[in-house]
Parts: C-alpha cells; sequence; structure tokens
C-alpha cells in the first residue's frame, strides 16, 4: 500500500475513532466522518467500501500494527505494550467488539496474536531442545491464541473494574506457564 493511501487510510481511521469516543459506532455515519475529517465522499469510498469496511480496517491496522512492533521484543515489554493498547483503547474495543459480527472481530485479533503466540511456542522449544511435531504446534498455537485474545477482550470489557496489574501479574504468566507445561509434558506421541 502507497505511503499516502496509507495516511489517507489512517487519518480517516483516526476521525472515525475520534466519534467513536462520543457515540456508538451504528449511530454515526458516513456523512459525519466525511464532514469531520475534511474530505468528499469520492475520498472515503475510494477507501472503504462502506463503515463496516473502516471498522474492519481498522482494527485490522490497529492490533497487526501493535503485535508487529511487539514480535521483536521482550515478553515483559510486549505484554505492556498490549495491555497499555487495550487501555487506551478499550471503548474502542467494546463499541467495535459489540457493533461488529463478533466473530470477525475475534478473527481480526486472533490472526496478529497468532503470530505472537507462535514466535513464544519456537522460543519456548528452543531454549529446551525440544521438537513437536507440526500438528501439536498448530494445537498449541491455536489453543493459547483463543486463551490470550478472549483475555484481551475480557479486560476491555472489564477495563474499569479490572487493574491491569492482574493481567500482567497473573494471567500473562499462568498462560505462558500453561504453554510451556504443554510443551514439556507433551500428550504421548506428540514429542519428537
Amino acid at each position: 500500500m502507497r505511503q499516502t493511501t496509507y495516511n489517507t487510510k489512517r487519518m480517516i481511521a483516526d476521525v472515525f475513532k475520534s466519534l467513536i469516543q462520543k457515540k456508538h459506532p451504528a449511530k454515526i455515519t458516513v456523512s459525519e466522518i466525511i464532514e469531520k475529517a475534511q474530505i468528499n465522499k469520492r475520498t472515503f469510498y475510494y477507501h472503504f467500501n462502506d463503515k463496516n469496511d473502516l471498522l474492519v480496517w481498522m482494527v485490522k491496522d490497529d492490533i497487526e500494527q501493535q503485535i508487529q512492533d511487539l514480535l521483536e521484543t521482550n515478553r515483559e515489554k510486549a505484554v505492556n505494550t498490549i495491555l497499555a493498547y487495550v487501555k487506551e483503547n478499550h471503548r474502542f474495543l467494546v463499541e467495535v467488539h459489540e457493533c461488529m459480527e463478533k466473530e470477525l472481530i475475534s478473527f481480526r485479533i486472533y490472526r496478529p496474536l497468532a503470530d505472537l503466540v507462535s514466535q513464544y511456542i519456537q522460543n519456548v522449544l528452543q531454549e529446551n531442545n525440544v521438537h513437536i511435531d507440526e500438528e501439536y504446534f498448530r494445537v498449541l498455537t491455536h489453543t493459547f491464541t483463543i486463551a490470550a485474545a478472549a483475555l484481551l477482550l475480557d479486560w476491555a470489557y472489564k477495563y474499569d473494574k479490572i487493574e491491569a496489574l492482574q493481567y500482567d501479574e497473573y494471567s500473562y504468566p499462568l498462560l505462558e506457564n500453561l504453554i510451556k507445561t504443554a510443551i514439556l509434558n507433551p500428550p504421548k506421541g506428540e514429542a519428537e
């Protein structure tokens, strides 16, 4: 994607996100987005088919960008960055999750998180000089990605009631320990 196209899409997305802070996405019109972004209708529809297409792009871009930045960092920084993103965008995530088909938003969160979980599993395998078959690797990645995505959405929904510290100190270390246990103690026949 050309940088100018990306910048225009990002600007439209930022405007929409600011409007979501004030009212539910379903009640925001394309005309409101266009007016606040100071663009014409043609520009909006050149980049997005409709408001739902914009929502899908926003989630994909936000989450994938966050996760990609984390793939080259350590666990503590990765978890803190993810928690900071949820803290800053909890209302947006909840509104989008409520507005869109829940499966779609979960899928958009799933894909980039799967990369992060997969990398973590590979690191544990290397650190412990353990080999598992490809199918078991896929099962582990899928299972723990779903768990991580559920934790993030749960925190977004309960943001005002749950401290980030609970996730940082308890939930993610627990998830990591479960991954290590699953790798170091695989079901019979899964270790190579």
